[in-house]
């Protein structure tokens, strides 16, 4: 389908805090008569947020119905929920609109950092996949209830606990699918969270309850973005465990030296930020670390080196 010519991207007109579909249905009628290439509802900057997920379905198909097929119809389907934008281009495109734009935010995908979350496993002793997962998503939807807890107290809860996700999904086959299936029950949550497991071996998704996995075509763009999703997991985790092992072997130099306890040593790394820095910092540098003295700070320079 060729677009080309002029489209006019429509404002949705509101009466009393409501959605006038007698005014919208005029601006279409004037659009088509001045003989437009094509309508875009809902297709402006910020538009989309103005509207609930139902009024921004009917705009859309009052929009399609009134154009009837006489000029071409580009609907604006974007949404703060990717699974909201998904569908309601779907709907759009029963509704027999022409093309869809849609603008999903950043957060909506699997690159937003400031809503990881890292779990130090604390019940599994030795290595165990299984339980390991069971207990981080135990803890996972514990933190939900004590968000939604807190809401209704007026409290603030952390937001990346605050939502269900849209999406639940495990890396792994059968096995770790049955531990999240067994979570989600345990919190009432399997009617209200989707659950696939992500098997690696031949890229394979399973579903709760069904034998049958579904295999992405080798080459599609759903394919590439759970990948994706998988493979952010994998480097955050693993960034974290160096971060952890890292701060670790900081933490057992320096508390060999004399003098430097746990205070000290903190108030060290929070100025110098690593064990090189400190071993190079001037003798005066160190000392004006708050219990620094200038024997400790000898030491540490010795110590270090």
């Amino acid at each position: 389908m060729e677009f080309r010519g002029v489209y006019t991207a429509l404002v949705t007109p509101f009466s009393r805090g409501e959605v006038d579909y007698a005014k919208l249905r005029e601006l279409v009628e004037r659009q088509v008569k001045a003989k437009v290439a094509g309508i875009v509802p809902v297709g402006t900057t910020g538009e989309s947020p103005t509207l609930t997920y139902e009024e921004h379905l009917k705009v859309v198909e009052v929009v399609a119905e009134q154009a009837n097929g006489r000029c071409q119809i580009i609907a604006g389907t974007g949404a703060n929920s990717t699974r909201e934008a998904v569908e309601m281009t779907m709907k759009a495109k029963k509704y027999g609109v022409d093309a869809t734009l849609q603008v999903v935010p950043y957060y909506n995908k699997p690159t937003q950092e400031g809503m990881y979350r890292h779990f130090n496993i604390k019940t599994v002793i030795g290595p165990d996949d299984f339980a390991s997962m069971e207990e981080v998503l135990t803890r996972r939807f514990k933190r939900w209830e004590s968000a939604q807890e807190k809401q209704l107290v007026g409290s603030k809860p952390d937001p990346s606990f605050a939502v269900l996700p849209d999406l639940l999904m495990v890396d792994g086959g059968k096995g770790q699918l049955g531990r999240a299936v067994k979570v989600l029950e345990s919190f009432g949550l399997s009617e209200r969270v989707p659950l696939v497991g992500l098997a690696k071996q031949q890229e394979e998704l399973f579903r709760p309850h069904i034998a049958d996995s579904i295999i992405l075509p080798r080459h599609s763009q759903g394919l590439y973005l759970i990948q994706r999703v998988r493979d952010e997991a994998h480097r955050f985790a693993i960034t974290a465990h160096r971060k952890a092992r890292g701060k670790v072997g900081i933490a057992s130099r320096l508390d060999a030296i004399p003098g430097v306890g746990p205070k000290r040593r903190k108030a060290l790394l929070e100025k110098f930020g690593d064990i090189e820095s400190i071993r190079q910092a001037p003798l005066d540098e160190l000392t004006k670390i708050p219990g620094i003295t200038e024997d400790i700070a000898l030491a540490l320079q010795s110590g270090l080196d």
